[in-house]
């Protein structure tokens, strides 16, 4: 603690802490069978706390009492009788803060559960101090229900599945690691390590610059920097790594919150990490990202496949990684200088006995100290010299380095299939299409009606089909910056907007969003023409809008005109390509950009939520049964083969009528404001929409010109 603390108070703040958090009164009972249960004791069976009163004792010789005291209740945890959790406070004397030693056996703790007990611990004795009932926030799903549903997990379909997986990575050769001694010699007790660092600037930079590159997370830069540099030493370019992951997967069984759940929930898996034969930094950190990204479920699958769904496949699973690795994260960010406990330099004590064989050959870990990348490479002196494991860690150092150099150059970017799933590319169509462009948000698939219409617009280049001009006169003052400000904006805010369209070189038409489009937004000024002038010019303006079209690889597929007609007159022409935007979107477009420009226009920040993504969308589309939908399709249409005739359409008797059947035409009927109140009212009496009321009346018509009672159209 940061400050002397109240040991009755602190004492009736542990005993809150035991009682809230189930798992710390957790005992392991073994059957007759040789199995392992876990039950819970009750509340109040064991004091968590016990105080140590060394204000007595010269400050010199108080660490050695601490340090001593802590061997001493590290070897006091009893799995069966308990407790599994014991803290003991040590009064240092007046004036000085005292320590405070926590220790909890990692049946019950796991990494994220520290930071929850710490929380609450504050939380109790603050509210205790000041004479409050102490009121700790609502529990989340309990430790016990969570084991239960990982115990049906482990029997499911989905998971049987995926044991083909872990099967195929266990199953690829991985050459030993070269050892000096023997390998029986790993044990505890010869524990050793080496540690490096890199410097604030190296870390600044792989922490902040390097990720954005390749769209890559810490550990996978990490991870690419370790295979590396033990190829270099090995001279191999596989090995099997085993990991940690949170375990905290909520989403595999559905219906639970782990957010403040105390328990051991970590996962730990092998992977096997290859590094290509050749492509530089560029490639192995793509390679090493999408070996990483292929691991199901972030790896807890892993786990239950081993030691809950039988002894056959655990038996199958049960190979090991000799190379362990953990980053641990940012360890300034958690336990900041205002936090209300902070790292003690006395040493807590050994928390595994020194006769237990080590896990690994090698155990590798990371994390951020004082704003600097700290590693430490763990070996046993009775199988590994010093002096191998030194120049493997500054091995390892070189090979970040290299990377954070790579990364930080113009060269450096691409993406890899699992940035854009939907679109199903492998690694050399994704670098064909994208390069090393770095501005894409994402890529996936048209929707079915998108490609019939990129397919038309590709087919008649030119004929301005799907291509859309709106024009609207705007009355009173104007702000022509703010209002472009808002298009732009809108732009922003919505994905679909800044879509351009792929054909070439894939398996199917994609669209490629881009993290930024800047609109084409284009003004002049007539104020000094007279109406039949200003006419003319806006005729023209039309005429080779619609011919420039819209390159629909890149976007935004639309644009503005603004042309200043008075002082407050002004005509805005929207021009937009159809593969973008259908007209149910027209109102909400025209709401955001009306939102946007009250704003700016007013200095303000515009206030609006965020939009819902256009992808969603298209991932449902995806995720369609089809065969099912063709079925329904099918059924629907039987007995139609063959367009509905209409005795309009003329047939083609020469070249000149084939190029004009090429050009569209649209023919326009308004009806009376009277005939169209009489129809809505007759919708009404029936009970259906206006749509459906004119569809109806279209099939009428379609079936008298056709003569026949099906007919057959879009709608």
């Amino acid at each position: 603690p940061r400050e002397a603390l109240e040991a009755g108070v602190l004492a009736r703040a542990a005993t809150v802490l035991e009682a809230h958090h189930d798992a710390l009164r957790l005992r392991f009972r073994q059957a007759e069978d040789g199995s392992w249960k876990q039950v819970h004791a009750g509340v109040g069976e064991h004091a968590p706390l016990t105080v140590f009163d060394l204000s007595g004792i010269a400050e010199e010789e108080q660490g050695r009492v601490i340090e001593g005291t802590a061997a001493q209740v590290q070897r006091s945890l009893d799995l069966e009788q308990g407790p599994l959790l014991r803290m003991g406070y040590f009064d240092l004397g007046a004036g000085r803060p005292g320590r405070l030693l926590e220790v909890v056996h990692h049946l019950a703790m796991d990494g994220v559960s520290w930071r929850i007990l710490l929380e609450d611990l504050e939380s109790a004795y603050t509210q205790l101090s000041r004479g409050e009932a102490v009121q700790l926030p609502a529990k989340t799903t309990s430790w016990q229900a969570w084991a239960q549903r990982l115990g049906e997990e482990a029997g499911s379909e989905r998971l049987a599945r995926e044991a083909s997986y872990w099967r195929g990575e266990l199953g690829k050769a991985v050459a030993p690691l070269p050892v000096e001694g023997r390998r029986g010699e790993n044990r505890v007790w010869q524990s050793r390590a080496v540690g490096v660092h890199l410097s604030e600037a190296e870390t600044e930079a792989l922490l902040r610059e390097v990720p954005a590159v390749y769209r890559t997370q810490i550990t996978e830069v990490l991870l690419c920097g370790l295979a590396a540099a033990l190829r270099r030493w090995t001279g191999e370019r596989r090995v099997r790594i085993e990991l940690e992951g949170h375990g905290r997967e909520e989403e595999i069984v559905g219906g639970v919150d782990l957010s403040r759940t105390v328990g051991w929930f970590t996962s730990q898996y092998p992977v096997v990490l290859e590094l290509p034969e050749s492509g530089g930094v560029g490639a192995a950190l793509k390679a090493v990202k999408e070996q990483l990204r292929g691991v199901p479920h972030r790896g807890i699958g892993y786990g239950l496949l081993r030691y809950l769904s039988g002894s056959e496949v655990g038996e199958e699973l049960a190979g090991e990684a000799e190379v362990g690795f953990n980053y641990l994260g940012q360890l300034d960010a958690a336990v900041s200088g205002e936090a209300f406990f902070g790292f003690a330099p006395e040493s807590a004590g050994a928390s595994v006995d020194g006769r237990s064989p080590r896990a690994h050959l090698l155990e590798v870990s990371g994390s951020v100290q004082g704003g600097r990348l700290v590693l430490q490479i763990g070996y046993a002196e009775g199988v590994h010299r010093h002096e191998t494991v030194e120049r493997l860690a500054q091995g390892y150092v070189e090979e970040l380095r290299e990377l954070i150099a790579h990364c930080t150059s113009a060269e450096a970017g691409g993406c890899t299939p699992s940035d854009f799933p939907l679109a199903g590319l492998e690694q050399t169509a994704l670098d064909a299409l994208l390069g090393s462009e770095r501005g894409v948000e994402d890529v996936y698939p048209l929707t079915p009606l998108q490609e019939g219409m990129l397919f038309h617009a590709l087919y008649a280049p030119g004929s301005g089909v799907y291509l859309g001009q709106a024009g609207f006169v705007l009355e009173g003052r104007l702000d022509a910056e703010a209002l472009e400000r808002a298009w732009q904006g809108t732009v922003a805010r919505h994905e679909a907007l800044r879509a351009g369209f792929a054909w070439e070189g894939v398996p199917r038409p994609l669209q490629v969003i881009r993290q930024e489009a800047k609109l084409a937004f284009h003004q002049e000024d007539w104020r000094g023409l007279d109406e039949a002038e200003q006419q003319a010019r806006l005729e023209l303006y039309l005429t080779a809008d619609r011919a420039a079209g819209f390159d629909l690889r890149r976007g935004p597929l639309m644009r503005i005109g603004l042309f200043r007609l008075a002082d407050e007159e002004h005509q805005l022409v929207w021009t937009h390509h159809h593969l973008v935007l259908d007209g149910w979107s027209f109102s909400m477009l025209f709401g955001d950009v009306l939102t946007l420009y009250r704003a700016y226009a007013h200095g303000e920040v515009p206030k609006v939520a965020p939009a819902r993504r256009y992808r969603e969308y298209v991932a449902w589309l995806e995720r369609q049964d089809r065969t099912r939908a063709e079925r329904h399709w099918r059924e629907a249409l039987a007995g139609f083969d063959s367009p509905t005739p209409l005795p309009i359409v003329r047939t083609r008797r020469s070249d000149t009528d084939a190029k004009e059947a090429e050009g569209l035409g649209v023919a326009k009927l308004l009806l009376a404001p009277e005939r169209t109140a009489a129809l809505q009212e007759q919708a009404r009496k029936w009970g259906v929409t206006m749509s459906t009321l004119v569809q109806g009346a279209w099939a009428l018509l379609l079936g008298r010109y056709a003569g026949e009672e099906d007919v057959l159209f879009g709608a």
